[in-house]
């Protein structure tokens, strides 16, 4: 009688449709999540602005407003440094959403 069920329930497991992918999975490869509804796009990082709003950034400056390139680091003031370079700082942009 268990070798019966057994088998039954491998045949019902083998037949079950694929299940849709999940809400945090992603056909993106690089997507980073800030949580379970908002993700920022393939070379970004997920920042909370003082008001507590997700934002997108490469670099995110600590003013809350501004942030650098990949690569970058904020320099205090609305510029971005690597090495010799400087660059302006960018304004954040907003996290895609579900």
């Amino acid at each position: 009688m268990l070798a019966v069920l057994v088998l039954l329930m491998a045949q019902l497991v083998s037949s079950a449709p694929d299940s849709p992918p999940s809400a945090v999975e992603s056909t993106e490869p690089s997507v980073q999540w800030c949580d379970f509804k908002s993700y920022c796009p393939d070379c970004s990082t997920c920042c909370k602005n003082k008001a507590g709003v997700w934002t997108c950034c490469g670099q995110c400056c600590k003013d809350g407003k501004h942030c650098c390139e990949s690569g970058y680091e904020c320099d205090g003031s609305v510029s971005c440094r690597k090495g010799p370079l400087n660059i302006p700082a960018g304004l954040k942009n907003e996290p895609l959403t579900l």
